[in-house]
Order: C-alpha cells, then sequence, then structure tokens
C-alpha cells in the first residue's frame, strides 16, 4: 500500500490542469477517505448478515463493476474542474 498512494496521487496530478490540482486533489481524497468510512461501517454488518465468502464476492464484484471508470475518456487531455461562477461586486 506505501506505493499505491504516490502513485495515486501522482495520476490525479498528470490528468488535470495546473490550475485545479489543488480541488482535483481534495476531491481525490474526500472519495477515497469516505470509501473507507463507509467501508468500515458497511462491510461488518454485511459480514455478520450474509457471512465471509458472500461479503468478500459482493466486494470484488463492485470492484469489478467500477472498472470502465479507470479508463481515460480524455484521451490523454488533461481534465478540467470547473470552477465555481464568482459574483462579481460592483462598487458605485
Amino acid at each position: 500500500m506505501g506505493m499505491i498512494y504516490p502513485n495515486l496521487i501522482a495520476l490525479v496530478n498528470d490528468k488535470v490542469g495546473e490550475g485545479s490540482r489543488g480541488k482535483a486533489l481534495g476531491y481525490y481524497r474526500l472519495y477515497r477517505d469516505s470509501g473507507y468510512g463507509a467501508a468500515g461501517l458497511l462491510l461488518p454488518l454485511l459480514y455478520i448478515k450474509f457471512g465471509f465468502s458472500d461479503t468478500l464476492l459482493l466486494v470484488g464484484l463492485l470492484q469489478v463493476i467500477f472498472i470502465p471508470f479507470l479508463f481515460d475518456k480524455n484521451q490523454g487531455k488533461p481534465m478540467s474542474i470547473t470552477k465555481s461562477p464568482r459574483r462579481e461586486s460592483h462598487s458605485s
């Protein structure tokens, strides 16, 4: 696991433009950490209800389902994260 995290962060940096790297890393960490929290809460409940083998099968099935999301749909172009529109203040 120690070699995976630096590579994933480098991948995020490679896929976004320079101006939106901070926001992209924030989103990446949000979803990664949310997954840790959700898994920590849900998997023990699934284990109690369905047993070890069915829970392991479910986790494997979820990983297979999300494989298409790993492919690059931009074909090498940097991804853009849209900025929220800023309100311009007009001083009189």
